[in-house]
C-alpha cells in the first residue's frame, strides 16, 4: 500500500521576507500541485484502484490516473500526424 504522506515541501517567501514551509503533493489523476496546511485527510485521499494520492476534486474521485489522460492526448496527436491532419 502506498503512504498516505505528503512527498514534497513547498516554501512561500511573504513581501517581507518571512519563509512558511507546507507540505504538498501531486495529484495521481489531475497532476495539479496541492498543498497540505493542515491534516492531509482534508485534502486528499489514496485512490482505492491505483492506490496514489489525488485530490479532492469532484473530477479526480474517479481513477483516470493523469498518465493516461497524457497517453491517449499523445496517441490521438500520433494518429492525426499519420492521416497527415497535424
Amino acid at each position: 500500500m502506498k503512504s498516505t504522506k505528503p512527498g514534497a515541501v513547498v516554501e512561500i517567501t511573504d513581501a517581507v521576507g518571512r519563509v512558511t514551509s507546507y507540505h504538498s503533493f501531486t495529484c495521481c489523476h489531475c497532476g495539479n500541485p496541492k498543498t497540505v496546511t493542515g491534516r492531509i485527510e482534508d485534502v486528499a485521499d489514496i485512490c482505492r484502484s491505483c492506490w496514489h494520492l489525488h485530490c479532492l476534486e469532484p473530477e479526480c474521485l474517479q481513477c483516470v490516473p493523469f498518465k493516461r489522460k497524457v497517453d491517449a492526448v499523445e496517441a490521438r496527436a500520433e494518429s492525426l500526424r499519420s492521416m497527415g491532419l497535424l
